[in-house]
């Protein structure tokens, strides 16, 4: 195991490949093992029992598939803290289809021949590749959100935007369509290598969720709005809830109703009817960035 977790990051083009194969690598392994235990725990008719019935030895048979089911589990906790890009994307796939089809497939089998043992373990084992899952969702989600959430940041308040001595609107600022185009270029990652509904829809989500979070912070450190600040800050606002779509979470939606309400309290008067004007330009020229499930 220490051999492996060394060479992930020197050796990511093997690291890489093997994460990717690791669920069909693992379900040969196990199979193979399936089939060498198999003969020793036939069930003896004469003697109603397994031939090898004492508790002990299947228990250690039990500890031993144990073992085998956490080779996988820590070998892609390892390639996640490689912190390698494709490789986490990768073992967060294999990690998912160990956990959706390969575990299942293998208590299966073996429930046939140590049911009273396994039992005791196969929660603890599913939900530990459940957390593994978990992990390496939350790292590919930072992975991929922290670059999004620096060039909002760039935009927003390295750059400038004053919403204090804003002139008047005359489109959507720039740091909305770079979100669109970087969460769409997540996006498409997602369909050519992964084409797992669920699991984009938990990955976008959390990417969203943090560029929800920065953009909710860069309205709320401003030192002020004019009235077309406001006008800006709402067209703004329009365009990228449109542009999230059906990805915006409760916790999302809580914070762009937030900035919403900062821009309400200005108490400042906008032309409502130029926004829905701008609005729609930038549907008419961006509708192909929006995201859909």
């Amino acid at each position: 195991m220490e051999s492996v977790a060394a060479n992930a990051a020197d050796r990511p083009d093997k690291t890489l490949r093997l994460s990717a194969k690791m669920p069909e690598i693992f379900t040969t392994i196990a199979v193979k093992t399936y089939s060498m235990t198999k003969q020793f725990l036939q069930y003896d008719a004469i003697h109603d029992a397994n031939i090898l019935g004492e508790a002990e030895t299947v228990d250690v048979l039990v500890h031993k598939w144990c073992r085998l089911l956490n080779v996988p589990m820590e070998t892609l906790r390892d390639f996640g803290e490689s912190k390698t890009g494709v490789v986490v994307f990768f073992s967060l796939m294999s990690a998912h289809t160990l956990v959706r089809k390969v575990l299942p497939r293998l208590f299966r089998m073996l429930d046939n021949l140590i049911r009273d043992a396994l039992v005791r373990t196969r929660d603890t084992i599913t939900e530990r590749y459940y957390e593994l899952a978990s992990d390496l969702t939350r790292t590919y989600v930072e992975m991929k959100a922290d670059p999004v959430m620096g060039v909002v940041e760039k935009q927003m308040n390295d750059y400038g935007v004053d919403w204090k001595h804003a002139p008047v609107p005359r489109g959507v600022n720039a740091y909305v369509t770079r979100i669109a185009l970087d969460l769409n270029a997540v996006m498409e990652e997602l369909c050519v290598f992964a084409n797992e509904p669920a699991m984009n829809e938990e990955i976008m989500r959390g990417i969203i969720d943090k560029v929800c979070e920065e953009v909710n912070r860069l309205f709320f450190v401003a030192s002020g709005f004019n009235a077309n600040g406001v006008l800006q800050g709402q067209l703004d606002l329009a365009a990228l809830q449109l542009v999230l779509g059906p990805y915006v979470s409760k916790a999302s939606a809580v914070l762009l109703n937030e900035i919403n309400q900062l821009l309400q309290d200005q108490k400042l008067p906008y032309k409502k009817d130029t926004l829905a004007k701008l609005i729609a330009e930038y549907t008419a020229g961006h509708r192909m960035l929006f995201l859909e499930k």
